[in-house]
């Protein structure tokens, strides 16, 4: 008789919109499908752990996704940038950011302003780091464990500085296409 392994699956978000414009956006259709497949394995006798996670912080993710996550009762993690938020319309602001907090969502880091951690001198990597994840612990209240790199680039002097900054787990994410 084989044991059934638990896997572990995240799946990693920028944009929900109701129509997909571009490669970083998800339909608010498609979206909700995915919610409905891991609400059916959570039920179900399934084996895989699923953690639903949005990089950025725009303002597709609080208008458009969050109806969709509260009526599956899901919970996600909201990786953000301190150096962007307010900065345009199109991303979020304290405010939203401290209210997805309050109803049980995380909110982590995606850095101070969305450089590529690996472009980064010594100095640069370590503010990337360090402003981001003290902004977030300031105005929010939580703790910050998590960084999601941004654009997915990494190298192991990146994962040594994450280290060093206090972080307890760093994602690193690609396309499936």
């Amino acid at each position: 008789m084989r044991k059934k392994q638990r896997g572990s699956a995240v799946l990693a978000y920028h944009e929900v919109m109701p129509d997909s414009a571009y490669a970083y956006c998800v339909t608010c259709g498609a979206f909700e499908e995915h919610l409905r497949l891991l609400r059916e394995f959570a039920q179900g006798e399934s084996q895989v752990c699923a953690q639903v996670t949005f990089d950025d912080g725009e303002q597709s993710q609080y208008q458009n996704a969050i109806p969709l996550l509260a009526e599956y009762g899901i919970q996600a993690t909201y990786f953000v940038t301190p150096g962007l938020i307010s900065t345009a319309a199109k991303f979020l602001g304290w405010s939203q950011l401290k209210e997805l907090h309050n109803a049980g969502h995380s909110v982590q880091s995606h850095g101070w302003s969305h450089k590529f951690l690996t472009a980064c001198n010594e100095e640069e990597l370590a503010f990337e780091l360090k402003a981001s994840k003290e902004a977030i612990e300031h105005r929010l209240r939580c703790a910050v464990e998590e960084i999601s790199v941004p654009g997915g680039r990494w190298d192991c002097r990146v994962i040594e500085a994450c280290a060093h900054a206090g972080y307890k787990r760093v994602l690193c994410f690609r396309s499936l296409d």
